[in-house]
């Protein structure tokens, strides 16, 4: 969902939700059916990742199954293998490297990091079959940051955007993050805008 078409400005933390806020209420609800929205909660921002994840997965299944290969042809010269069974191999090799990198881009575009009006949802998925889903309440959020580590994540400008939260001083991470910048001051300015309407209502 593009934040740039919200007005961080006119963000509606409580009470009913106007026309056009309500439309968005109704899109987020379509669009990401294992979140289950209050009435008044919309998506403000779905925190996008670096194409740069799926590249590496790929490229470390590529060179898995050069070593491999190579290595098993060695072992076929040592052997004295005909070289039917030695393209047998290199061929079974390589489905089970492609087999990897397809899991592996299925476990990278099923992690989720959404931003509400209200709270976080994460959702890391570390296999095909184990993910942690996670609610982050927007006023429980102490500190909120981004980080850029290396030459890499510099000159493609992607990086991790950090969460603290108050009290279990938990943190929660989200790694490839494509324009963390950019990404993070949406963040940041829908935590401080949460944050500070709590504040008022407690004074």
């Amino acid at each position: 969902m593009n934040s740039e078409q919200l007005d961080i400005e006119k963000l509606v933390v409580d009470g009913a939700l106007p026309p056009e806020m309500q439309e968005r209420h109704d899109k987020s609800v379509e669009l990401y059916p294992e979140i289950q929205f209050a009435k008044n909660e919309y998506v403000v921002l779905d925190v996008q990742r670096t194409i740069w994840g799926l590249v590496l997965i790929w490229s470390a299944a590529l060179v898995t199954f050069i070593v491999i290969s190579l290595f098993a042809i060695m072992m076929v010269a040592v052997a004295e293998i005909d070289s039917f069974t030695m393209f047998a191999m290199v061929i079974a090799l390589g489905v089970m490297c492609l087999v990897g990198g397809a899991v592996g881009q299925y476990v990278f575009r099923q992690n989720l990091f959404v931003v509400t009006n209200k709270r976080v949802f994460s959702r890391i998925q570390t296999t095909p079959f184990s993910h942690i889903n996670q609610n982050i309440e927007l006023w429980r959020i102490e500190d909120c940051s981004y980080q850029q580590d290396g030459p890499l994540q510099t000159m493609f400008n992607f990086g991790a955007i950090r969460l603290s939260t108050i009290g279990d001083e938990h943190t929660y991470y989200f790694n490839f993050v494509a324009r963390p910048a950019e990404q993070f001051k949406i963040i940041n300015k829908v935590v401080v805008q949460v944050v500070g309407r709590g504040k008022q209502h407690r004074t």
